[in-house]
């Protein structure tokens, strides 16, 4: 059976991806032409875009007392959403529909049930439904979808090998008729972001020792050895962030490009980690 802190890794392994490198998007120079990406942006050019996801930030407590934390979720989902429209309105794209409907899609594979609080050292509710929806107009049927929707992007990511080109997408008929008209075009973004936000109290359990110890000043050499070691954990195991961004063609079924940055250090809860530079970066370089 797994432990506690292990299912939590295997949760920001699952959503964001942290098998892979980011690199898939970014060393272009020995993976693809640049005339892939010139191609496939004259393909969608002119036509309207979609932007469709899912957020999460979850709370990493000792025990057996993880939870969404509601308010820091839906504080990054809108502050993602907004710098993406914006940064697409600047290069001169039409956008359609966008929302990131649900919240923490995927949580309870990786054995975490769906509990939230409103925000930090508040009570905890466990949910009745499996998916956290993020506005009261959304049934479970919408949110299942997006939920199959996202989970179907990861799966194409996870599997996917070097290289600039068109990968399907496990959807089936229903579900892409279904996103063509929510999305009311073909052209898709799906954005995918998980954060974990770990208890000062768990860190120091972790490491055993204060974050800010400075191990230069040691003199024995293995005693400067462990402290550096401890020094990574702490940074290993502090706060950090993943995402994933996916252009999808729905009238084929297929991922034109992505974009899986995992384990990007600092609190992720922060809506200023998704402002404008991080939707650049993020579209990056399908859209530099």
């Amino acid at each position: 059976m797994k432990t506690h802190s292990a299912r939590l890794r295997a949760l920001s392994l699952a959503i964001a991806g942290a098998l892979l490198s980011s690199c898939a998007t970014t060393d272009e120079a020995n993976l693809k032409p640049p005339s892939y990406l010139e191609a496939e942006r004259s393909k969608i050019s002119g036509q309207p875009h979609a932007i469709l996801g899912d957020a999460c930030v979850v709370r990493d407590v000792s025990g057996s007392s993880d939870h969404i934390l509601r308010q820091q979720t839906m504080d990054i989902s809108q502050a993602a959403l907004a710098s993406l429209r914006a940064r697409l309105q600047a290069l001169d794209v039409s956008l359609a529909a966008t929302n990131l409907p649900t919240a923490c899609a995927g949580l309870e594979r990786v054995g975490i049930p769906p509990r939230v609080a409103p925000t930090w050292e508040r009570d905890t509710e466990t949910l009745d439904v499996p998916v956290f929806v993020t506005a009261a107009n959304i049934d479970q049927d919408r949110a299942a979808l997006n939920r199959r929707l996202v989970a179907a992007v990861d799966a194409a990511i996870e599997d996917a090998e070097g290289g600039y080109k068109r990968r399907t997408v496990g959807l089936d008929a229903d579900d892409l008729a279904a996103l063509r008209e929510l999305a009311t075009t073909e052209t898709l973004w799906v954005l995918n972001i998980v954060g974990i936000d770990v208890s000062a109290t768990k860190t120091f359990m972790w490491v055993g020792s204060q974050p800010d110890e400075d191990c230069s000043r040691l003199r024995d050499l293995q005693a400067r050895r462990d402290c550096e070691r401890r020094a990574e954990e702490a940074a290993r195991r502090g706060d950090r962030f993943s995402y994933k961004l996916a252009l999808m063609d729905l009238a084929t079924n297929e991922m034109v490009w992505f974009n899986n940055t995992p384990n990007v250090p600092g609190p992720p809860y922060e809506p200023s980690n998704f402002g404008a530079e991080w939707a650049q970066r993020a579209l990056s370089p399908f859209y530099e």
